[in-house]
Parts: C-alpha cells; sequence; structure tokens
C-alpha cells in the first residue's frame, strides 16, 4: 500500500470565491486523515510504561479506580506487547519490570496490591518509567510512558522547564509520555506542557468515575495511531500573505509546524488564514501545502502534498456565495481556544472583568451561529462556555475552572473532532 492510500489530505476554504477588485483574507480547513485499519492486523507493538502515583492524596476512591483502569490498560495488551509498571510517592518502585504482557493475571495481582502514602516524587518516578521503556526502545513500536498524578512535583527536580526539556529530549529518542492529571491539585501547566513537548496526550480526570472513559479513550488512541512525527510546510505563492495557523502549533528549525500524531480514522482538522491580493478573474493558486510523517511499525518517512485555491470572482457574487459550515465551526472552536487562554492569563492575574469580558463576546458569536446553523456541537460549546463564564463571575470552583479551559484549549488546538473532546458539558 503507497503512502496515498494510508492518508488523507483535504483543503476546504471558507469560501469558494473572493472578490477580483481588491486583497482578501480567507481561511482553509486542512483535514488530516489517516485511513482506518485493522487493529488486530496492523496496529503497532506497544511498549508501554505505566507510572502511577500512590501518594497520600490517591487514597480511597481515587486509588481503587486507578487500580481498576490499570488492569483494564493490561487487558487490551496483545501478548506481544511490553509493559512496565511504576509506582511513586516520596519514594520510587518498579513493581513490574518491562516484560511482554503473557502474565497478564500476575500484572494485574502486582497493581491491585498497590496501597497509598508519602509525597509526590513525580520527576524520579517518570524517569524510572521511562527508563524501563528505554530498555526496549524499538522505533518500529509506540514506545510510551503513561503518568498518572493527583499533586505537584515536591521531591527532587521540581522545576518545569528542566522537566519538560527532558519530555523533549525523551521523544527525540522515540518515547512519547501522556499525562493524567486527577482532581484539583495537580500542576496542569507542567502536565500539559510535558506531553506536549513528548508527543503524547495531556487528559484530566476530575474525579474517580472518569478513570474508565479515560484510559479506554488513550488506549484507543494507542492502537489507532499509525503515523507519528508528523510535520506540515505552507509555501505561499507570489503575493500571497499567511497571516497564521490558528492551532498554534510549534514550529521547526526549517518553518515546519509540528503536527500531533495521526490516529486512524480520526480526522485531524487545522485552519490556515492567509491573505491574496487582487488579480484577474478566474482560478487562483493561493499556496502550497506538504506534510511528512513516520510510519509506526516501519519506521519509514512519507510525504504528500497538495495546493490550496479560490476563484477571482465579481464583488457581489463573492459576497453571496454561502460559508462552508464546516470551515466556520473549526475557526470558531480554535479562536475560542485562544479566548481561554487569555482569560486564563488574566485570571491568574486576578483581573477577572477582562476575562468575563471575552467569555461574554464569545457567547455571542457563537449564539449568532448557533441560530444560523442548528449546529449540536456549536450549542453544546455554547453551553460549556455558558457555565465556565458562570463560575468565573461566581469566583466559584476556580481550580475546577482553570484545568477544564486549559484541557479544552490543549484538545481543539491540537486539531480533534469534538466528539473526542475530554471534558463536556455534562462533566461537572
Amino acid at each position: 500500500m503507497n503512502e496515498s492510500n494510508k492518508v488523507n489530505l483535504e483543503v476546504i476554504p471558507f469560501k469558494e470565491m473572493v472578490p477580483w477588485e481588491s486583497a482578501s483574507e480567507m481561511d482553509f480547513l486542512i483535514r488530516i486523515t489517516a485511513l482506518a485499519i485493522q487493529i488486530e492486523k496492523d496496529r503497532p507493538q506497544l511498549n508501554l510504561g505505566l507510572v502511577l502515583d500512590r501518594s497520600g492524596s490517591m487514597s480511597g476512591q481515587k486509588i481503587k479506580k486507578a487500580k481498576d483502569a490499570a488492569c483494564y490498560c493490561v487487558d487490551q495488551l496483545m501478548e506481544t506487547d511490553r509493559i512496565s509498571i511504576t509506582i511513586f510517592d516520596n519514594t520510587v518502585e518498579v513493581i513490574v519490570p518491562s516484560s511482554e504482557a503473557q502474565e497478564r493475571r500476575k500484572i494485574k495481582e502486582a497493581i491491585r496490591k498497590i496501597n497509598s502514602g508519602g509525597t509526590t516524587a513525580l520527576h524520579a518516578a517518570w524517569v524510572t518509567g521511562a527508563k524501563q521503556v528505554a530498555e526496549c526502545v524499538n522505533r518500529q513500536c509506540l514506545n510510551r510512558v503513561l503518568l498518572v498524578t493527583d499533586g505537584l512535583a515536591n521531591e527532587g527536580v521540581t522545576d518545569p522547564g528542566v522537566i519538560v526539556a527532558q519530555a523533549r529530549e525523551l521523544y527525540e529518542r522515540s518515547i512519547s509520555t501522556t499525562t493524567i492529571g486527577i482532581g484539583n491539585d495537580f500542576n496542569e501547566d507542567l502536565l500539559v506542557a510535558m506531553a506536549k513537548g513528548a508527543g503524547g496526550n495531556s487528559w484530566f480526570v476530575e474525579g474517580p468515575e472518569d478513570f474508565q472513559r479515560i484510559f479506554e479513550t488513550e488506549m484507543e488512541g494507542l492502537v489507532r495511531e499509525t503515523c507519528a512525527n508528523v510535520s506540515m510546510k505552507i509555501e505561499p505563492a507570489q503575493g500571497v500573505e499567511i497571516l497564521d495557523v490558528l492551532n498554534d502549533f510549534e514550529r521547526t528549525p526549517d518553518g515546519s509546524y509540528s503536527l500531533p500524531a495521526l490516529i486512524a480514522g480520526d480526522p485531524l482538522d487545522v485552519v490556515v488564514r492567509m491573505k491574496s491580493p487582487g488579480g484577474a478573474p478566474g482560478r487562483f493558486r493561493c499556496f502550497g501545502l506538504s506534510i511528512q510523517w513516520s510510519e509506526h511499525g516501519s519506521g519509514k518517512r512519507h510525504s504528500m502534498a497538495c495546493s490550496a485555491s479560490i476563484t477571482f470572482a465579481r464583488e457581489q457574487e463573492a459576497a453571496a456565495q454561502a460559508p462552508n459550515r464546516e470551515v466556520e465551526k473549526a475557526v470558531v472552536f480554535l479562536e475560542g481556544a485562544r479566548m481561554k487562554r487569555r482569560a486564563m492569563e488574566y485570571m491568574d492575574r486576578g483581573d477577572f472583568a477582562p476575562a468575563e469580558g471575552l467569555f461574554r463576546d464569545h457567547l455571542e458569536r457563537l449564539g449568532r451561529i448557533a441560530a444560523q446553523t442548528g449546529d449540536l456541537s456549536i450549542n453544546a460549546e455554547r453551553q460549556e462556555i455558558l457555565s465556565l463564564s458562570r463560575s468565573i463571575e461566581e469566583r466559584k470552583d476556580l481550580p475546577y475552572v482553570r484545568k477544564a479551559m486549559s484541557y479544552q484549549t490543549t484538545y481543539v488546538q491540537r486539531g480533534r473532532s469534538e466528539k473526542k473532546r475530554p471534558l463536556d458539558s455534562e462533566s461537572k
């Protein structure tokens, strides 16, 4: 199967036509989809290191549900997959060294014996778990550390900058990190940045009852992750200016954008905003687009290219054309994510009035689009924003509000469909 059969690349403009008489701005939705696979046959082998917080704050239902979810994780592995289990409080212990997942019963027995107590040596535990993965690292496998914690890093190395830099270094060695934060007391900025730098996912578990759902979603993504080290490069045509990539992806040294891994069957949505010059009536090529990725299982590097075009037309004709609602929805979600980031900055300074104003303006915009389209996901987003806005106005549950905003923003900016978002309007 060649690479063109493995990944589908679509470029969808907000409108097909713009006035030819003057310069125009236009948003394009770039939709990248790794095609569905037969999981039992085609999925990459997993090399998984589970790192589980067992500090005192994890006592009761938290540790019980975490152990249940960890056992679920073990049950999803094939016998050829590898797994290690590291637990930590103020000390770190490897209770299951890296081994093939043939002895599921023994592995689950070790998990069920975990008890809680002590403080949080997060960094040392994460490094220990990563070493277990690194001992058997294979670039043809999916090598991942899964860190679960409900507290702050308060033992050993605690500097977020140092920890995130190490996470990036691990990713360069083909070891990614997913972080799962529990409750209201962990450092979401650290856990989100670790996962982002290390090519994994970041999840927010609001209560013990959410563990199973999060682990199910993470494991489903793991077994369907087929393309890693994804990058995107944009080459504007003469006279065209690339104004923005709304997802706020990091740039690589060659000017490409670093994208999340591709999950088979799950579209990754990117919005590019450009400004085109006026021109003669007719078709106009705005920019070239190329993506590159590494295929799990073989490590082979693939690439694909296409271009984005619009039609220069009379101003009246262009104005009469209806917008593409899929592009409009992607734009409003991404701009909503940026709004939440700005609101968080105001809240961190104790300046709540500007944050409240941002929410009011965005609610009005969502209301207009919902009335025009009747889109259920827009309505759900509006209800979610309304709930967060009320909490800010009432200064209620602010640690929860900040975490919800941080994780919602991260997930949307990573280009995932709203059906996969880790928080929804019914979760609180």
